[in-house]
């Protein structure tokens, strides 16, 4: 269960499900009151993200 005032990571991993190449990003979150806040403040690579 997650409470206000905890700190945790979210991650994500994208690739084929075949296998192979893919990518882990993950962005650390503060649950709040009204939802979370993003601690993250480096971007992620745009090249990683397939735009």
């Amino acid at each position: 269960m997650l409470e206000e005032n905890m700190t945790v990571c979210v991650e994500s991993f994208t690739g084929s499900d075949q296998g192979g190449e893919g990518v882990k990003l993950e962005q650390m979150v503060r649950v709040t009151a009204d939802g979370c806040e993003l601690l993250t403040d480096y971007p992620f690579d745009e090249r990683l993200l397939g735009r």
